[in-house]
């Protein structure tokens, strides 16, 4: 038997069940959808208003706020957090003790390493790669097919641009703009305010 909480008037409850269609009722009240083939282990928190698509699989201890919206066949390890109205596109990965952000948006085919936040708003694109221990600020965008290294830190309101490499341990400023196909060493500092070339562009 298992442990899934919900709300009840700002409060988690917590309610026991060996199939999760015993708790449809539960479900319908608080406007959560759960999709068939969707699995989840024990001691997982449910926000009202979720949605969460089939195939999915949701490790034990796992946080989704409310509204958010996961997609299919997602998987999401123990541990982690996903914030309120956040959107976690189909197929992607979230490691364990992962976190990411109210309003952020994860797209199609990512993968979030295990031990990295995903910051409020930010955008993290089609088949990106975001390596384990790192740290995407808010209001920030990875683009698509990005791969960022292990124990990355990137501020806020910066931007990666499409097809980019970012090796392990950079840290990357607020408000800086890194270009499309572009690659960073591992190691490299960059500051605030930042523009990096848009050329394919090298810095090592």
């Amino acid at each position: 038997m298992k442990t899934l909480y919900l709300k009840t008037k700002d409060e988690w409850t917590s309610f026991k069940y060996n199939d999760l269609s015993e708790l449809k009722e539960e479900f319908q009240e608080r406007n959560i959808k759960i999709y068939y083939g969707v699995v989840i282990e024990n001691h997982v928190k449910i926000g009202d208003n979720a949605e969460i698509g089939k195939y999915t699989a949701i490790g034990a201890n796992v946080k989704i706020g409310a509204y958010s919206e996961i997609g299919d066949g997602v998987v999401i390890g123990d541990n982690s957090k996903i914030g309120w109205r956040s959107k976690i596109g189909c197929r992607s990965k979230i490691g364990w003790r992962s976190k990411i952000g109210d309003n952020a948006k994860i797209g199609y085919g990512s993968t979030i390493g295990y031990g990295s936040t995903i910051g409020a708003y930010s955008e993290i694109g089609t088949n990106a790669l975001i390596g384990g221990h790192s740290k995407i600020g808010d209001d920030s965008e990875i683009g698509a097919y990005s791969e960022i290294g292990d124990g990355v830190v990137i501020g806020d309101d910066s931007e990666i641009g499409a097809y980019s490499e970012i090796g392990d341990g950079v840290v990357i400023g607020d408000y800086t703009e890194i270009g499309y196909n572009s690659k960073i060493g591992d190691g490299v500092v960059i500051g605030d305010n930042e523009e990096i070339g848009f050329d394919n562009s090298k810095l090592f």
